[in-house]
């Protein structure tokens, strides 16, 4: 017989969403997989908040190692990030 209290099933409080983040953290991602070698390239596909991303992302991605490319999608308020290694 367990001992440990029933897990609370009540609401959880709401989170913060920030969608800069998220995509971000994607992009993030993306950089650290192409910098360990597990990828030569990636693409990161229909970030919303793309431009704000690419800036703060630009500077971490060539400490790494590798660049990041924007791509036009077929939808204008939308890119992608292309992320490659710096051979």
């Amino acid at each position: 017989m367990s001992t440990q209290p029933a897990p609370h099933l009540g609401v959880a409080p709401p989170m913060s969403f920030d969608p800069v983040a998220g995509e971000e953290r994607l992009v993030r991602e993306a950089i650290l997989l192409v910098a360990a070698g597990a990828a030569p390239r990636v693409m990161v596909a229909g970030l919303a908040r793309g431009e704000e991303v690419l800036d703060r992302c630009r500077r971490p991605a060539l400490e790494a190692g590798v660049r990041l490319l924007a791509r036009a999608t077929a939808r204008g308020d939308r890119f992608d990030v292309v992320v490659e290694a710096i051979c």
